[in-house]
């Protein structure tokens, strides 16, 4: 009898302890709820939302692991600048003391669980939270061995070694024509392997190619050269037509070109989901009436104080034709050189596409950029990942 008395006790007990654990776990649901942030909203497919503040421009992007975010490199803060899909800021990172040079071209993707910003002479990978974890100077072990002043003008990395498109002194070849030089000014498509102290030219162009056009826009555009897919390892050339090719190690084959009759000049070399996009433009031309042409001396007698203008200013850099901007997306299957053509809903001055699972952003920029000081006309342009698949997008116009 006492026994099955102290038995009914224990289980009354038991059954009291678990109504207390089950009261207190709903309690912290429930206070866990309450404190939560609400979950970000999607964007509406094909919808447009400014920046605020906007960066002076921006060199490159990318989405957080969760695609909620996009991270912005932001040369107006010599860093990093988050923004929501609200096109709010709400972070940033300094990079001040990373050894990035803001006037140059570079390239920022994630990498395995955090990112990777490629310079042209540093390579600085960041954590989720965009604290640095390391730097790395790519060049470093071929110092002192026949190259002097090498940098990489686009470049993506591939079991640690970087292929892309690089400038260098050779020093081994004296030109003939200057024999008190260091060397001879080399610009290509090469094959960068650190470890092994290893700089490859797999292919070689001449100074004054189109593909040397970058040099006059270091400030204003980052071309994307080189994308990956797998293994594999791409070029875009910015030839007219443009053209894209397979790296080998024999060099570049060849695999899809743009029509001669297009008009359009390519800007960017995407891979995604298994394919390869070119984004090219043209220009529209519109009338102006009564508007007086501005030439590049009154440019750069506008803002005498700042070298970094100066620079590019005597670089010659173009102004950009007066009209409006037509941007195209060619989608390329790397296995069969077959394209297909897909006009993007905006006419911005300069577009920057970031691919993602549920979204492509357009980051468009419609003003010029003005160094120091605060951007304007800088959005986020929507467009779904689906319709980019299937080839048609469902918005109109910009």
């Amino acid at each position: 009898m006492n026994r099955t008395r102290e038995n009914r006790r224990r289980r009354r007990r038991a059954r009291w302890t678990n109504f207390q654990m089950v009261l207190t776990l709903l309690a912290l649901a429930a206070l866990a709820t309450g404190c939560a942030s609400a979950p970000p909203v999607s964007p509406v497919p094909c919808s447009r939302v400014s920046l605020e503040p906007a960066p002076p421009w921006t060199a490159s992007a990318a989405w957080n692991v969760g695609e909620d975010q996009l991270v912005l490199v932001d040369p107006g803060s010599k860093g990093l600048a988050t923004y929501g899909r609200d096109g709010r800021r709400i972070g940033e990172a300094s990079l001040e003391g990373a050894g990035i040079d803001y006037s140059e071209p570079m390239r920022f993707e994630r990498s395995g669980d955090g990112y990777v910003l490629v310079g042209k002479r540093r390579v600085v990978r960041l954590n989720e939270s965009l604290a640095v974890e390391r730097l790395e100077r790519p060049f470093a072990s071929l110092e002192g061995e026949g190259f002097t002043e090498a940098s990489l003008n686009d470049a993506v990395v591939h079991d640690g070694v970087f292929h892309g498109y690089a400038d260098f002194v050779d020093t081994s070849v004296r030109p003939p024509d200057d024999p008190e030089a260091s060397g001879t000014w080399r610009r290509g498509f090469v094959r960068l392997d650190p470890a092994a102290g290893e700089l490859r030219m797999l292919h070689e162009l001449p100074l004054d190619s189109a593909d040397g056009e970058f040099a006059s826009y270091y400030l204003y555009d980052r071309r994307p050269y080189v994308a990956r897919l797998g293994g594999k390892i791409y070029a875009l050339r910015f030839t007219e037509p443009w053209s894209v090719h397979r790296m080998t190690a024999r060099g570049l084959r060849q695999i899809a070109a743009g029509d001669a009759a297009d008009e359009g000049r390519a800007a960017a070399l995407q891979a995604w989901n298994g394919r390869l996009y070119v984004l090219t433009s043209r220009v529209v031309p519109e009338e102006k009436e009564d508007e007086p042409e501005v030439t590049a001396a009154q440019l750069k007698a506008s803002s005498p104080t700042d070298a970094r203008v100066k620079m590019v200013l005597e670089k010659a850099m173009p102004v950009a034709a007066v009209g409006k901007r037509q941007w195209t997306l060619h989608e390329i299957d790397p296995r069969g050189g077959s394209s297909r053509r897909l006009e993007l809903p905006t006419m911005a001055e300069r577009l920057r596409l970031v691919p993602g699972r549920a979204y492509w952003t357009a980051i468009e920029e419609t003003t010029s950029p003005n160094i120091g000081q605060e951007g304007s006309g800088t959005s986020f342009l929507f467009l779904p990942a689906s319709e980019i698949v299937a080839g048609e997008l469902g918005c109109r116009g910009s």
